[in-house]
Protein backbone atom coordinates (compact mmCIF):
# COMPACT_ATOMS: atom_id res chain seq x y z
CA UNK A 1 0.00 0.00 0.00
CA UNK A 2 2.67 2.73 0.89
CA UNK A 3 4.83 1.52 -2.40
CA UNK A 4 1.64 2.91 -4.16
CA UNK A 5 1.43 5.88 -2.74
CA UNK A 6 5.19 6.14 -3.36
CA UNK A 7 4.44 5.77 -6.89
CA UNK A 8 1.49 8.19 -6.94
CA UNK A 9 3.05 10.93 -5.42
CA UNK A 10 6.17 10.31 -7.67
CA UNK A 11 3.92 10.13 -11.34
CA UNK A 12 2.21 13.42 -9.24
CA UNK A 13 5.50 15.73 -8.88
CA UNK A 14 6.61 14.16 -12.33
CA UNK A 15 3.89 15.84 -13.80
CA UNK A 16 4.02 18.96 -11.80
CA UNK A 17 7.35 18.92 -13.13
CA UNK A 18 6.48 19.08 -16.31
CA UNK A 19 3.96 21.15 -16.11
CA UNK A 20 5.91 23.61 -14.42
CA UNK A 21 8.66 23.15 -17.23
CA UNK A 22 5.44 23.82 -19.40
CA UNK A 23 5.53 27.08 -18.25
CA UNK A 24 8.78 28.36 -18.15
CA UNK A 25 8.96 26.69 -21.49
CA UNK A 26 6.31 28.93 -22.94
CA UNK A 27 7.33 31.99 -21.11
CA UNK A 28 10.74 31.51 -23.08
CA UNK A 29 8.74 31.29 -26.06
CA UNK A 30 7.44 34.26 -25.52
CA UNK A 31 10.55 36.47 -24.50
CA UNK A 32 12.33 34.97 -27.70
CA UNK A 33 10.72 35.46 -30.55
CA UNK A 34 13.07 33.49 -32.97
CA UNK A 35 12.57 30.53 -31.28
CA UNK A 36 8.53 30.38 -31.28
CA UNK A 37 8.73 31.50 -34.80
CA UNK A 38 11.08 28.49 -35.71
CA UNK A 39 8.51 25.77 -33.71
CA UNK A 40 5.41 27.39 -34.81
CA UNK A 41 6.33 27.15 -39.11
CA UNK A 42 4.99 23.41 -38.73
CA UNK A 43 1.48 24.63 -38.07
CA UNK A 44 0.37 28.20 -38.77
CA UNK A 45 -2.90 29.89 -38.18
CA UNK A 46 -3.60 28.00 -35.20
CA UNK A 47 -5.86 28.79 -32.38
CA UNK A 48 -3.44 27.86 -29.70
CA UNK A 49 -1.23 29.88 -31.45
CA UNK A 50 -3.29 32.63 -31.75
CA UNK A 51 -4.45 32.48 -27.91
CA UNK A 52 -0.71 31.92 -26.50
CA UNK A 53 1.39 33.89 -28.58
CA UNK A 54 -0.69 36.38 -30.40
CA UNK A 55 2.38 38.79 -31.16
CA UNK A 56 4.08 35.81 -33.28
CA UNK A 57 0.99 34.86 -34.97
CA UNK A 58 -0.63 38.13 -36.29
CA UNK A 59 2.72 39.02 -37.70
CA UNK A 60 2.99 35.76 -39.66
CA UNK A 61 -0.23 35.90 -41.06
CA UNK A 62 1.00 40.03 -42.02
CA UNK A 63 4.05 38.63 -43.24
CA UNK A 64 2.43 35.68 -45.51
CA UNK A 65 -0.21 38.46 -46.31
CA UNK A 66 2.57 40.42 -47.61
CA UNK A 67 4.17 37.85 -49.42
CA UNK A 68 0.41 37.37 -51.31
CA UNK A 69 0.67 41.11 -52.08
CA UNK A 70 3.93 40.87 -53.63
CA UNK A 71 3.17 37.93 -55.57
CA UNK A 72 -0.33 39.12 -56.95
CA UNK A 73 1.79 42.37 -57.59
CA UNK A 74 4.17 40.96 -59.82
CA UNK A 75 1.89 38.95 -61.81
CA UNK A 76 -0.46 42.46 -62.22
CA UNK A 77 2.94 44.24 -63.37
CA UNK A 78 3.61 40.85 -65.77
CA UNK A 79 -0.34 41.12 -67.39
CA UNK A 80 0.51 44.79 -67.87
CA UNK A 81 3.61 44.30 -69.60
CA UNK A 82 1.34 42.10 -72.18
CA UNK A 83 -1.47 44.41 -72.13
CA UNK A 84 0.86 47.44 -73.05
CA UNK A 85 2.58 44.75 -75.87
CA UNK A 86 -0.74 43.69 -77.08
CA UNK A 87 -2.22 47.63 -77.38
CA UNK A 88 1.07 48.48 -79.72
CA UNK A 89 0.48 45.56 -81.76
CA UNK A 90 -3.38 46.76 -81.86
CA UNK A 91 -2.01 49.94 -82.71
CA UNK A 92 0.56 49.13 -85.53
CA UNK A 93 -2.13 46.69 -87.02
CA UNK A 94 -4.69 49.93 -87.32
CA UNK A 95 -2.21 52.00 -89.06
CA UNK A 96 -1.17 49.01 -91.46
CA UNK A 97 -5.17 48.55 -92.11
CA UNK A 98 -5.98 52.32 -92.67
CA UNK A 99 -2.78 52.23 -94.87
CA UNK A 100 -3.92 49.71 -96.87
CA UNK A 101 -7.38 51.30 -97.25
CA UNK A 102 -5.62 54.75 -98.46
CA UNK A 103 -3.93 52.92 -101.32
CA UNK A 104 -6.84 51.60 -102.20
CA UNK A 105 -8.52 54.48 -102.48
CA UNK A 106 -5.94 56.14 -104.39
CA UNK A 107 -5.33 52.82 -106.12
CA UNK A 108 -9.30 53.30 -107.18
CA UNK A 109 -9.01 56.71 -107.71
CA UNK A 110 -6.43 55.91 -110.89
CA UNK A 111 -8.34 53.62 -112.06
CA UNK A 112 -11.63 55.99 -112.35
CA UNK A 113 -9.00 58.51 -114.08
CA UNK A 114 -7.81 56.81 -116.17
CA UNK A 115 -10.84 55.45 -117.64
CA UNK A 116 -12.51 59.12 -118.11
Amino acid sequence: MENIKLIIYGVGIIVLALLIFGIFKKNALRTDPKLATRRMKKNEGSFFKLLFFPEIEIGSRISNLNKQLNKQAEDNNKLLQELVKLQKENLELRKREEDRKEIEKRKQGYKKSSNV
